[in-house]
């Protein structure tokens, strides 16, 4: 499982971003860093969905198992 801090993340978002970017992040770094903080909340959205869908995922996999005969 892998679990990165917010900041973690959008480093190894801007290191991927330097390989396969049209704009680099070397190249235009006015723009990575007017986008930080939209990234950071996407990032946190993101992280909130697949929670809620996890959670959704249990608590069905647990009505089935003892509830549903």
């Amino acid at each position: 499982m892998f679990v990165f801090r917010v900041e973690t993340a959008l480093a190894v978002q801007e290191k991927y971003a330097e390989a396969a970017s049209s704009t680099p992040p070397s190249e235009n770094p006015e723009y990575y860093e007017e986008t930080h903080e939209h990234r950071r909340w996407t990032f946190h959205l993101g992280g909130m969905v697949l929670l809620a869908a996890g959670a959704l995922l249990i608590a069905a996999a647990v009505y089935g198992t003892f509830f549903v005969e």
